[in-house]
Protein backbone atom coordinates (compact mmCIF):
# COMPACT_ATOMS: atom_id res chain seq x y z
CA UNK A 1 0.00 0.00 0.00
CA UNK A 2 2.63 2.59 1.04
CA UNK A 3 2.33 5.94 -0.71
CA UNK A 4 0.05 4.70 -3.43
CA UNK A 5 -3.07 6.84 -3.65
CA UNK A 6 -6.04 5.91 -5.74
CA UNK A 7 -7.20 8.59 -8.17
CA UNK A 8 -10.69 8.66 -6.66
CA UNK A 9 -9.24 9.21 -3.15
CA UNK A 10 -7.12 12.08 -4.40
CA UNK A 11 -10.07 13.58 -6.25
CA UNK A 12 -12.24 13.34 -3.11
CA UNK A 13 -9.58 15.06 -1.02
CA UNK A 14 -9.11 17.85 -3.56
CA UNK A 15 -12.87 18.47 -3.50
CA UNK A 16 -12.77 18.68 0.31
CA UNK A 17 -9.84 21.11 0.27
CA UNK A 18 -11.57 23.28 -2.34
CA UNK A 19 -14.71 23.29 -0.19
CA UNK A 20 -12.62 24.51 2.77
CA UNK A 21 -11.38 27.51 0.82
CA UNK A 22 -14.82 28.14 -0.67
CA UNK A 23 -16.03 28.43 2.95
CA UNK A 24 -13.12 30.59 4.14
CA UNK A 25 -13.33 33.20 1.36
CA UNK A 26 -16.73 34.62 2.37
CA UNK A 27 -15.74 34.45 6.05
CA UNK A 28 -12.68 36.56 5.30
CA UNK A 29 -14.91 39.08 3.53
CA UNK A 30 -17.19 39.26 6.59
CA UNK A 31 -14.20 39.83 8.89
CA UNK A 32 -12.06 42.52 7.21
CA UNK A 33 -9.94 42.78 10.36
CA UNK A 34 -8.58 39.35 9.48
CA UNK A 35 -9.78 37.88 12.77
CA UNK A 36 -12.25 35.07 12.21
CA UNK A 37 -13.37 33.36 15.42
CA UNK A 38 -12.14 29.77 15.72
CA UNK A 39 -15.69 28.60 16.45
CA UNK A 40 -16.83 30.09 13.15
CA UNK A 41 -14.07 28.36 11.22
CA UNK A 42 -14.73 25.11 13.06
CA UNK A 43 -18.39 25.17 12.04
CA UNK A 44 -17.27 23.83 8.64
CA UNK A 45 -19.27 20.85 7.44
CA UNK A 46 -18.57 18.73 4.41
CA UNK A 47 -21.07 16.16 3.20
CA UNK A 48 -22.81 16.16 6.57
CA UNK A 49 -19.64 15.74 8.63
CA UNK A 50 -18.28 18.53 10.82
CA UNK A 51 -14.55 18.92 10.22
CA UNK A 52 -12.61 21.04 12.69
CA UNK A 53 -9.98 23.07 10.89
CA UNK A 54 -8.42 24.65 13.96
CA UNK A 55 -7.30 22.34 16.71
CA UNK A 56 -4.98 22.69 19.68
CA UNK A 57 -2.45 20.20 18.38
CA UNK A 58 -0.15 21.48 15.68
CA UNK A 59 -1.16 19.08 12.91
CA UNK A 60 -4.34 17.09 12.40
CA UNK A 61 -5.32 14.58 9.75
CA UNK A 62 -9.08 13.97 9.57
CA UNK A 63 -9.89 10.32 8.94
CA UNK A 64 -11.26 11.08 5.48
CA UNK A 65 -8.04 12.81 4.37
CA UNK A 66 -4.87 11.46 2.84
CA UNK A 67 -2.77 14.32 4.21
CA UNK A 68 -2.97 16.77 7.12
CA UNK A 69 -5.64 19.45 7.04
CA UNK A 70 -5.20 22.05 9.74
CA UNK A 71 -5.51 25.81 9.76
CA UNK A 72 -3.37 27.74 12.20
CA UNK A 73 -2.25 31.23 11.47
CA UNK A 74 -1.16 34.29 13.34
CA UNK A 75 -1.51 37.92 12.46
CA UNK A 76 1.22 40.46 13.04
CA UNK A 77 0.02 44.02 12.73
CA UNK A 78 2.26 46.02 10.35
CA UNK A 79 2.84 48.66 13.03
CA UNK A 80 3.98 46.09 15.62
CA UNK A 81 7.58 46.40 14.44
CA UNK A 82 7.71 50.11 15.33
Amino acid sequence: MGLEVKANELDAELKLRNAVFDRLQPLAALHPSGVIPSATINSFEYRGEQIRLIVQSAIRKPRRCIAALTMRTTFTHPQSSL
